[in-house]
């Protein structure tokens, strides 16, 4: 999704399968129209195609296929009948999601869009996606958390390492590009108080929602500050 954080993440990713000698190549749709679009799909199977015909036994290739804005529901389907067919198969394949929190999530596309429509019940959505085949990467602890890091690295396969953890992704809805190889200076857990007396902005937030976001984060600042919890005043 959008202003997740996902991009930070998988540069962080790309970085750590470089250190280790892997070959490393990336698609990125920007294009959330883009997402179940045949040539889309058709572009990804090409790139794939090319590395498993250059591919030998002593080989260490990754491919990171970034998908922005996907339904999971309408996502999943596709993947899952095409990731046992050539060229997937000479792959071992994994399903990644990175959710950030809702209130800097949404604060964050809110900033640089301008308005929301669709995009909480997609927060939602992949907020409770409970499937065995896909993992969920919390980009709140992912960008605060060494020890999670280390945890990420190791269940990819690689030997951690930091050396990505500044890259941006094209730029930040508030920042621009102000923090371009500082990236971990950003103040990502503080985007919602430049809404915080936006009633707009507050209602984004439904008790599903806060539910959600309690259940992957904990209760937070944000949601208290927000006066979107009940108050605990005798």
């Amino acid at each position: 999704m959008r202003r997740s954080g996902h991009h930070g993440v998988i540069n962080w990713l790309r970085a750590a399968y470089v250190d280790a000698g892997w070959e490393v190549k990336a698609f990125d749709s920007h294009n959330h129209r883009m997402r179940l679009r045949p040539r889309a799909f058709r572009h990804v199977r090409g790139i794939a195609s090319r590395f498993a015909r250059r591919r030998r036994s002593d080989d260490n290739f990754a491919l990171f296929i970034d998908w922005e804005d996907p339904w999971m529901t309408e996502m999943l389907p596709r993947l899952r009948q095409r990731l046992p067919k050539k060229p997937w198969r000479a792959f071992t394949h994994k399903l990644w999601l990175v959710v950030r929190d809702p209130f800097n999530c949404l604060a964050s596309l809110y900033k640089i869009k301008g308005e929301i429509d669709w995009e909480p019940h997609m927060w939602l959505e992949h907020a409770n996606v409970a499937e065995p085949d896909v993992g969920l990467i919390l980009f709140d602890r992912w960008s605060r958390d060494p020890d999670y890091r280390y945890e990420l690295a190791d269940r990819f396969g690689v030997p951690f390492s930091d050396r990505g953890i500044n890259w941006l992704g094209s730029k930040s809805s508030f920042d621009q590009r102000g923090y371009r190889g500082n990236a971990s200076q950003m103040r990502v857990t503080e985007r919602w108080r430049h809404f915080q007396d936006d009633e707009t902005f507050k209602a984004f937030f439904t008790p599903e929602i806060i539910e959600a976001a309690e259940r992957l984060f904990g209760e937070s600042l944000p949601a208290r500050a927000l006066g979107l919890l009940p108050s605990t005043d005798p």
